[in-house]
C-alpha cells in the first residue's frame, strides 16, 4: 500500500483531498490540501501538505512532505462556526516586475458550516513575495498566511446563480478548474436538492468566474 502522507495526529479522519500546483514552476512539487476531523468536539479544520513532491513511482511507503499546517478552521467567522471542508485551491508564482522578487499566490475555495447548519461557499487569499537573497523559489516557500475574502460566505445551495430552488438545497462540495488559454475558472457546485413533494435530486452546477490579471498572464 502506498501512502502520501501521514494524516496531523489531530486528525481522527481526513477526506476531501484536492493537489495543486504552482502553474510557472513545476519544481515546486504538488501542495496538498484536505479536510482534518478533529476529535468529537471541535469543528473540521482545513490542512496543507506544503511541497509534497514525492516521486509518483509506486513504490510503497510514506512521503517525505513539507509542513502539515493548518490554515483555515471556524474561528474565520460566524458562517463557519461548525466547521470548512471540500478546499478547491489555484496556486501561481507570478514573476516579479523589472527583475523584481516574484510573488506565491494561494486562492482557495472552501465549503463552510455555520452554527444553524446552513453550508455556504467561502473564499480566502494569500500572497507572499519569495525572497532573492539568498534565492528562494516555490520549492522552499512556506505557505502564505490565508484570509477569508470580506465577501464571504459567497452563496448558498438556495442561491439564485445555482438556478431554481424548488424546495430545501444545501451546499455539498466544489471544485476549481481553470480554463486553459483564458483568463477564467469554473467552479462546479454539488449541490442536494429535496423535493417536499418526496424525493432528492443531486446536482453539478458550473459557474464561471473572471479572474484578475495578476493571476493569468505574465507578470
Amino acid at each position: 500500500m502506498r501512502v502520501l502522507v501521514s494524516p496531523n495526529v489531530d486528525c481522527v479522519s481526513v477526506r476531501d483531498p484536492a493537489l495543486a500546483q504552482a502553474d510557472l514552476d513545476p519544481s515546486a512539487g504538488l501542495w496538498l490540501f484536505y479536510t482534518c476531523e478533529p476529535p468529537i468536539g471541535p469543528p473540521a479544520t482545513i490542512r496543507a501538505v506544503q511541497r509534497c513532491g514525492c516521486p509518483w513511482d509506486g513504490v510503497s511507503g510514506v512521503c517525505v512532505a513539507g509542513a502539515d499546517v493548518e490554515v483555515l478552521g471556524p474561528s474565520i467567522g460566524a458562517y463557519a462556526a461548525q466547521g470548512v471542508r471540500g478546499a478547491a485551491p489555484l496556486v501561481r508564482i507570478r514573476l516579479g516586475v523589472d527583475g523584481g522578487a516574484p510573488t506565491l499566490a494561494v486562492r482557495l475555495w472552501f465549503v463552510a458550516t455555520g452554527a444553524d447548519g446552513r453550508r455556504t461557499l467561502g473564499l480566502a487569499e494569500g500572497q507572499r513575495t519569495l525572497g532573492s537573497t539568498p534565492p528562494e523559489d516555490a520549492s522552499q516557500a512556506a505557505l502564505p498566511v490565508l484570509r477569508p475574502d470580506p465577501t464571504s460566505p459567497l452563496l448558498d445551495g438556495a442561491s439564485p446563480a445555482l438556478g431554481a430552488c424548488p424546495g430545501t438545497c444545501a451546499l455539498e462540495d466544489v471544485a476549481v478548474g481553470r480554463v486553459p488559454g483564458a483568463t477564467e475558472v469554473v467552479l462546479l457546485l454539488a449541490r442536494r436538492v429535496d423535493d417536499p413533494a418526496g424525493g432528492t435530486d443531486w446536482q453539478f452546477v458550473p459557474l464561471g468566474q473572471t479572474l484578475e490579471p495578476r493571476w493569468w498572464g505574465n507578470p
